[in-house]
């Protein structure tokens, strides 16, 4: 990771958005140090042990009181510092405590804050960069959003579960396998069809786990188109496709050896052809047509002319 210190002396150097976007994807992810009043639930001991330096864990529930400065016009100030060298000798005695804690933890403690808090200050006593009200209440709204989006994927619906599935298979276990044993891969969904990738979807699935889908619900198609060029067409089934979702797999052959693995995949307001390489990666192309001629499109990646 960038250095912090260093990213904030260059933003306080010169205050630009390429600079000062760079401090805040660090800062984002970083342990920042906050002078802070004495948390409840601290002995003297314990505070003795931190104002030497040592680490102390704060208890479950303390109530948190970060040191709140006052600037010349008024203005309620919360210092942040990135680090402890950016804390002046002369100002390091000026709390009781000093916090380590994660920059979404700073936001959080100012919005909340009872002296209605006006702005973060990183680095106050050097970089003196100011982080205003506005700002600060913008990225307590994202965290939020975030924080839901991390609960909501550890506590997944049902349609998002399987949607997942889609995934797995279509960009995951099935181009793995193909690039791995593409000769044994191809004969099993040319012999089983439909039934080998019901089994992919129950493997992925785990074992003991039902799937929502039987095997009439998958599409499995090969077609010599020249001579030299085949292709497979796979359709996944139609329930529980969100974002992101493969809808449609084409597998091309060329000249009997040269493997090719193209996705429709659905998108905002629409579908693209993305193609998938043996490294799994991902490379959207251009958006799939809508009449019908994805076979046709996918018949001239394989043999540009």
């Amino acid at each position: 990771m960038p250095d912090l210190d260093h990213l904030a002396r260059t933003f306080a150097t010169e205050r630009n958005n390429e600079n000062f976007n760079a401090l805040m994807t660090v800062m984002e992810r970083a342990l920042v140090f906050v002078p802070a009043l004495r948390p409840e639930g601290l002995t003297d001991e314990e505070i003795a042990e931190a104002k030497k330096g040592k680490n102390i864990p704060i208890k479950n529930g303390s109530k948190l009181s970060p040191l709140v400065l006052v600037k010349s016009d008024g203005t309620k100030a919360m210092p942040v510092f990135t680090s402890k060298a950016s804390i002046p000798p002369d100002k390091a005695k000026m709390s009781p405590v000093l916090l380590n804690i994660p920059f979404e933890a700073c936001v959080d403690m100012a919005v909340k804050h009872p002296d209605n808090m006006m702005e973060l200050v990183i680095n106050p006593f050097t970089d003196a960069i100011g982080l205003n009200r506005k700002f600060i209440e913008i990225q307590s709204q994202r965290y939020e959003n975030l924080k839901k989006q991390r609960q909501a994927a550890q506590n997944p619906t049902p349609e998002q579960i399987f949607a997942g599935l889609h995934v797995k298979v279509g960009m995951d276990i099935l181009p793995r396998s193909l690039f791995a044993d593409p000769e044994g891969t191809m004969s099993r969904i040319k012999a089983e069809k439909n039934r080998a990738l019901h089994r992919m979807y129950l493997e992925a699935a785990g074992k003991g786990r039902g799937i929502p889908y039987g095997e009439d619900d998958f599409s499995v198609m090969s077609l010599s188109i020249t001579d030299d060029l085949e292709i497979t067409r796979i359709d996944l089934p139609e329930k529980h496709q969100l974002i992101g979702c493969p809808v449609s797999l084409f597998i091309t052959v060329k000249d009997g050896s040269e493997i090719g693995y193209y996705v429709i995949q659905k998108a905002e307001g629409k579908k693209v052809i993305a193609q998938v390489d043996s490294g799994l990666n991902r490379t959207v192309i251009e958006d799939a047509p809508e009449n019908g001629t994805e076979l046709e499109t996918i018949m001239s990646l394989a043999l540009p002319q």
